[in-house]
Order: structure tokens, then C-alpha cells, then sequence
């Protein structure tokens, strides 16, 4: 039995997530999927009988996927899913971060991860997914490196780093600073008063910890 045939095409079109979502249920019939490629546009990836022609297969999804997309795409790739599944599986694909495991690698809430994804230090994404947009590993990982040297707080600057109780689960975050040290001071001696903080620490710079109360 022939494997099926997967069709994918680029689009040049940047559409809101609710369309990309409505896309996708419209696609569910020929297991389709769709994501966002930063600088490149919308990937829409199909699959279709391995019975038919290569350019039989090309031209039923074309004419389905258009249908759907009401654009005109700007590249096609057609193969074999072994062929597909083969080049999917060659460690040639950066190791992938979603928003939730660069929170854990920088020691921060997701919240403030949102935070430093509008700032032009942080590495944009490689494709925003339905489930959520994810990054190359070693570009968040370099920027951790260049963060903790240069993140904004230069040495002589006093921040707040706290745990917080929000939606029914603690999250760490760092919003206080950079502040001079008496208003540092000033809102670490709130916060260990406050009954939905924990695991506070006076800090000067991003390393230095002045005082903590657990």
C-alpha cells in the first residue's frame, strides 16, 4: 500500500489566531494543520491518498486548501509521508521552547515572559502554533546569558523577586524595579506582610541577594 501523500503550502498572508483556528477545523477532514512562520507567512500541511499521482494529489489540495484559505500560495511541497516523516526526524531541527519551559529556564513567571517577548532583545519566535508560539532553545538560552549581564539592571539597582498565588497556582515573578534601595526596601517589607506572597528577595542587580523571607 502506498504511503500517503503530504502536500504542504506557504501563504503570505497574516491572519488573527481565531482564522487560523477556524482554518483548522475546516481542515480537520484532511488532517490539516496550520501555523505561523515569523518572516515567511502561514504554513497549511495535508494529507491525501497515496494512490493518486503526485500531481493529482498537488492539485486536490491545492483547490481544498484555497477553497478554504482564499488566497493564492507562494510555495508547494509534495512528498511521500515516510520521505516527510524521515526529514522530520533528522537532528537537524533546533530544540524547541514554549512559553511555559522558558519561564522554568529563566526563573520567571509566563506573565513576565509576555513581558520580555514585546522588548528587542528577546528572540522572536520560530512559529506561532495554535497551542501557542515556541523558540529556539539556544537563542533563549543566549539571551538568559546576555539577560543576567544585561537585562536592564545595572549594578546598584535594587528589585523585588516574589512568588505570587494567581489562578490557583504560585508563580515567580520580578515586576518591582529597577528602584532606588529605600523603595526597594519599602515594598519588601509589604510583600512579606501580604498573605498571597512568598519567597521574597531584596535583590541588587540580577544576582545579588540582599535579604530573603520564605
Amino acid at each position: 500500500m502506498n504511503d500517503d501523500w503530504v502536500v504542504s503550502f506557504t501563504f503570505n498572508v497574516d491572519p488573527s489566531m481565531e482564522t487560523m483556528d477556524r482554518w483548522e477545523t475546516q481542515l480537520e477532514g484532511l488532517d490539516g494543520s496550520v501555523a505561523r512562520i515569523p518572516g515567511r507567512g502561514v504554513d497549511v500541511t495535508t494529507y491525501t491518498p497515496g494512490g493518486m499521482s503526485v500531481i493529482e494529489a498537488a492539485e486536490k489540495m491545492a483547490n481544498e486548501v484555497m477553497h478554504i484559505v482564499h488566497a493564492e500560495p507562494v510555495g508547494m511541497q509534495v512528498m511521500r509521508e515516510a520521505e516527510w516523516r524521515r526529514r522530520a526526524d533528522e537532528p537537524t531541527l533546533p530544540e524547541l521552547m514554549s512559553a511555559t519551559e522558558i519561564a522554568e529556564e529563566l526563573g520567571i513567571s509566563r506573565q513576565r515572559v509576555h513581558q520580555l517577548r514585546r522588548t528587542a532583545m528577546f528572540p522572536a519566535p520560530l512559529a506561532d502554533l495554535r497551542g501557542g508560539a515556541v523558540w529556539d532553545a539556544a537563542a533563549v538560552r543566549k539571551f538568559s546569558r546576555d539577560w543576567k549581564r544585561q537585562p536592564g539592571r545595572p549594578a546598584g539597582d535594587f528589585y523585588v523577586q516574589y512568588q505570587h498565588f494567581v489562578e490557583g497556582q504560585w508563580q515567580l515573578d520580578t515586576t518591582f524595579g529597577p528602584t532606588t534601595e529605600h523603595r526597594a526596601w519599602a515594598f519588601y517589607k509589604q510583600a512579606i506582610e501580604h498573605p498571597h506572597m512568598r519567597y521574597i528577595r531584596l535583590m541588587r542587580g540580577a544576582d545579588e541577594v540582599i535579604e530573603s523571607h520564605e
